[in-house]
This record gives C-alpha cells, sequence and structure tokens, in this order.
C-alpha cells in the first residue's frame, strides 16, 4: 500500500510520522517552499497529548505546553459568547493544552524524513484508474497511490476535487469528521 498526504500540518505530519513508525510507504505534499517559524499556538486535547506519546514526543510536550483553564469563545469580530471553565476536567484527566504550533512542526518534521516531503507542490487533479488513484501533481508527474489522504486545512484542494459541485464553502467555523475501520 502507497498512501498520499496531502498537507504537510500537524495533522498530515503526525500521520505521516505513525506511517513511518509502522513502515507504510508515502509520500506528503506540501504546497508550501518550506517551513517558518510563523504560526499560533495550538491547543491539544488530551487524546491529542496521548497520540504525541505514541510517537516519543509526549515528556517534551509535557514540559512546555500550557494546561487551559478557561476557553472563550468569540465572533470573529471579538464578541466573546461564552467562557467555558475547563478546571473541572482535570481531576478526571481530560485537560486541554495549549502549545506554539512551529514547535509540533519541528518535533513531528524530526520524525519524517525530508525526503518523503514534496515541498512546492499541489495536487492538479484526481482520479481513479484500475491502478489505484492517479494523481496530476502541479510538478506534472502523474503518480499513482492506494489511498489519498486529505490533510490540507479548511480550504482543501482534496474536498474540492473530489466533491466539486457538491462541495460546500462556510463561513467561520468549520469542523470536518472522518470515519475509518479499526483494521486501517
Amino acid at each position: 500500500m502507497k498512501i498520499l498526504i496531502v498537507g504537510g500540518g500537524i495533522a498530515g505530519l503526525s500521520l505521516a510520522a505513525f506511517l513511518e513508525k509502522e513502515g507504510v510507504p508515502y509520500e506528503l505534499l506540501e504546497k508550501e517552499s518550506g517551513y517558518s517559524r510563523n504560526g499560533y499556538l495550538g491547543s491539544i486535547w488530551e487524546n491529542g497529548r496521548n497520540m504525541l506519546y505514541k510517537l516519543g514526543l509526549g515528556e517534551k510536550f509535557d514540559k512546555i505546553a500550557t494546561p487551559i483553564t478557561t476557553y472563550s469563545l468569540r465572533t470573529a469580530t471579538g464578541k466573546k459568547i461564552k467562557d467555558y471553565d475547563f478546571s473541572r476536567f482535570f481531576s478526571i484527566g481530560a485537560v486541554v493544552f495549549s502549545i506554539e504550533r512551529h514547535r509540533l512542526h519541528e518535533w513531528l518534521l524530526d520524525l519524517v524524513p525530508q525526503s518523503k516531503i514534496k515541498f512546492g507542490t499541489t495536487l492538479s487533479s484526481l482520479k481513479e484508474t484500475e491502478r489505484g488513484i492517479e494523481v496530476t501533481l502541479s510538478t506534472g508527474e502523474k503518480p499513482h497511490y492506494d489511498m489519498v489522504v486529505g490533510a490540507d486545512g479548511m480550504n482543501s484542494l482534496v474536498r474540492t476535487l473530489l466533491f466539486k459541485k457538491e462541495y460546500k464553502s462556510y463561513k467561520e467555523w468549520r469542523i470536518w469528521y472522518g470515519w475509518i475501520e479499526h483494521s486501517f
């Protein structure tokens, strides 16, 4: 099985790190020409922290991450809608943490060989064939994969290419879920 991961953010790099650990062949596309230290803070819940432990990054995370006791929900203009008190969850181990996003990038990049990341490359098309999924890259290459994973964010090119006219654009909040059988 050969997998293409589209998007080299936290989700794409995490998947790549797990596939690397398990010896599953993959390639990762990242539209940017490289990584910078630009960015912001990320929030990681306990489940995400557990995943970082499985990748061997948990102790680093615990030393640097800041537990969040209050979450403030605001509109796009900054008007407060509601504050949520998370401190009561700490006693049962359900904690949310804040960490600089670039740190997670750096740690995950240490787990993913640079040779498996194609920087400055995007998808032009996806086509299902008898050999798998043929992708056309911005470089003109047309490799085949068994699976394509869209980890390319809220304005996903993968979703746009797959769903074309059915794709809906949402304003402000977006949450996407996908269920995969445990055997995968």
